[in-house]
């Protein structure tokens, strides 16, 4: 036996009924009376067939003295009579069979979105987003979640019910050889053992391979997303990278399963040889029954009983594919379990004091230092800033400088690792963090496209409420998009990507000002505090005028942040702080700041320059930050 086979072995007979009872759990979540008919039907579907090889040995048995007594006679009537029973339990074996059809089509699925949703909730449970950019974990979400082991989740009932159905035929027909030789079925005990051994194994490695693949499974998934998706369609084309993509996709896969198709190779002599031994095992007991009839020790239907009991006896062992995959189904099972188990053991407590109608007076950074996971550098040290309730305050500084995470840190999406942020002096640690984030409407800078209707992407969820159009209307105004999909019969309903039918998609321009409305709508809903990190990137000049003369109006009195690059909007906030090496080095009014002629003034100038120096008609200034 190999190593990884071996290691894999090694997680323990404890730790395989552990997987079981998470699968069971699972199955019994997403329907108990399924589930219970489920624990029924291998009983009744196992009981069948050793009854009808009972009868049909008894039927073939009674055909001799039919066939010499005659048509019409008692022997003959016997005949019938055990003709009708065989034929009822044949139907009956046929009906059991749609039954359990029917009941695991139902079942498995459901199933399997109950092991996958409890993953998904688990991935959503933690208050920040660390743990998504954990490598480690991304790949143990990769293994339980693949696309490529949705299958195995859905027939896993299916799996079971198989498996225990011909382990308690098997019995069954253990019952009816000992009836003939109390030792006769343990001439089939070698032949499990073998059987069992390597097949278990087998599947151990198997799924040990998989394991070490998900890495590389992931990384082919991205590579085959690239070439077939439409997210990056327009620059594969433009830059010819469809080939190179699609053969990077079959490198990386080829490569991630070499150890799948190597331990399936090594366990093929294996497979064959526990084959081997149940064909063995089967041919005595049959020549020893054989032998018994045709010495005249046995009648003829007891051989017809005995006979087919002996070939079904070995089936005890292990069974192959079903065996293999629902062991896989068991361990996904054990380990989204055990994914959940360590998400729901949340690193930081979400908090419980009432952030209702906060801040009354202020929020304040307090000597922050923050470094993002893996990374050694800090992005922000030292870091002190007092935003006064219903102050604008625009923070400014170079790509990288730490604006954009000290949002990420107001919003709770990651923790300080050093200092404290306070909302009116209490620490925004223990604020309940769903209502604290109900406070703040935030657009992101790297802000999604959700390909979903204007509606959705304004306000989630209220569509259908009546009350919040005119919230959405007065944000999308203020968002300067009062024309956006003006010419729709209702463009609140329209979905926001071509490949829906009746869909539209939008300009880079556009989806800023809906993104730019999303976090406006929050305002009308009863958030406090405005976030908008480069709200304007991808406006020009004259449009990033028009829609901050706008903002102004829609947002006075609201806590405002706003990070730009752009200095001819920052300059009309109450405040400007700038950011410098993740510390903020100078604040105060634009009148201030260039009064001090320090590095707000530097920059602004630089910036007036690039603008006074540009071609004409070039009035688009890009720029990003990454932190």
């Amino acid at each position: 036996m190999t190593a990884p086979t071996e290691a894999v072995r090694e997680r323990g007979l404890r730790r395989s009924w552990a997987d079981l009872r998470q699968a069971a759990g699972y199955s019994w979540q997403a329907s108990r009376p399924a589930s219970l008919a489920g624990m029924v039907l291998p009983v009744a579907g196992a009981g069948v067939p050793v009854v009808q090889t009972i009868f049909n040995g008894l039927l073939v048995g009674s055909i001799p003295a039919a066939v010499a007594a005659g048509r019409g006679s008692v022997a003959a009537g016997r005949t019938v009579e055990l003709l009708v029973v065989v034929v009822v339990l044949y139907v009956t074996s046929i009906v059991l069979g749609y039954s359990s059809s029917l009941l695991f089509s139902f079942l498995g699925p459901r199933f399997a979105l109950e092991g996958r949703r409890s993953v998904t909730d688990a991935l959503n449970a933690p208050t920040g987003i660390a743990h998504l950019e954990d490598p480690e974990l991304a790949d143990e979400v990769s293994f339980i979640l693949g696309r490529e082991r949705e299958w195995v989740w859905q027939s896993a009932p299916s799996f079971a019910y198989n498996i225990f159905n011909t382990w308690a035929q098997s019995l069954g027909s253990v019952v009816l050889l000992a009836t003939f030789r109390w030792w006769l079925p343990l001439v089939a005990v070698p032949a499990w053992v073998i059987d069992w051994r390597h097949g278990a194994g087998y599947s151990s490695a198997h799924l040990f391979g998989a394991q070490r693949a998900a890495p590389g499974v992931r990384r082919a998934a991205y590579l085959k997303q690239m070439a077939t998706g439409s997210a990056a369609a327009k620059e594969v084309r433009a830059f010819g990278l469809a080939g190179w993509a699609v053969e990077r996709f079959r490198e990386q896969w080829q490569a991630a399963m070499v150890d799948v198709w190597a331990n399936s190779r090594r366990g093929i002599p294996n497979l064959v040889g526990a084959a081997a031994a149940k064909v063995v095992a089967g041919l005595v007991m049959v020549g020893l029954i054989a032998d018994a009839a045709l010495a005249g020790r046995i009648s003829l239907a007891a051989l017809a009983i005995y006979a087919p009991a002996a070939l079904a006896v070995v089936h005890l062992g292990y069974m192959g594919d079903a065996n293999t995959y629902l062991s896989q189904a068991t361990h996904l099972a054990g380990r989204a379990g055990s994914l959940v188990r360590r998400l729901q053991a949340p690193e930081t407590a979400p908090g419980s004091r009432p952030a209702g109608g906060l801040p009354a007076r202020e929020i304040r950074f307090e000597s922050v230092g923050f470094a993002y996971p893996n990374s050694p550098e800090p992005v922000l040290q030292g870091f002190d800033l007092t935003i006064a309730a219903g102050e604008s305050v625009a923070v400014v500084g170079d790509n990288g400088a730490g604006k954009t995470t000290l949002i990420k840190l107001l919003c709770r999406l990651y923790e300080p690792d050093e200092g404290r942020i306070t909302v009116d002096g209490i620490p925004l640690a223990e604020l309940d963090v769903a209502e604290w984030r109900s406070r703040i409407g935030v657009i992101f800078q790297d802000f999604v496209r959700w390909e979903l209707p204007l509606a959705d992407n304004l306000a989630f969820g209220s569509l259908g409420n009546p009350a919040m159009r005119p919230v959405f209307e007065r944000a999308m105004s203020a968002a300067g998009a009062d024309d956006l999909l003006a010419d729709r019969p209702d463009r609140m309903a329209t979905i926001l990507a071509r490949g829906f039918e009746g869909g539209t998609d939008l300009s880079g321009g556009q989806w800023q000002k809906v993104a730019l409305a999303r976090a406006l709508a929050a305002m009308g809903r009863g958030a406090g505090i405005l976030v908008l990190d480069e709200p304007t990137a991808s406006l020009d000049v004259r449009a990033e005028e028009e829609v901050f003369g706008r903002l102004i109006d829609a947002t006075k009195g609201v806590t405002t942040i706003l990070v730009s690059h752009r200095f001819n909007t920052v300059r009309r906030a109450d405040r400007i702080a700038v950011v410098v090496g993740g510390r903020v080095v100078e604040q105060g009014s634009h009148a201030d700041l260039m009064a001090a002629d320090g590095n707000y003034a530097r920059m602004y100038r630089l910036q007036a320059d690039r603008f006074s120096t540009a071609p004409a008609g070039e009035v688009r200034d890009e720029g990003s930050d990454d932190a």
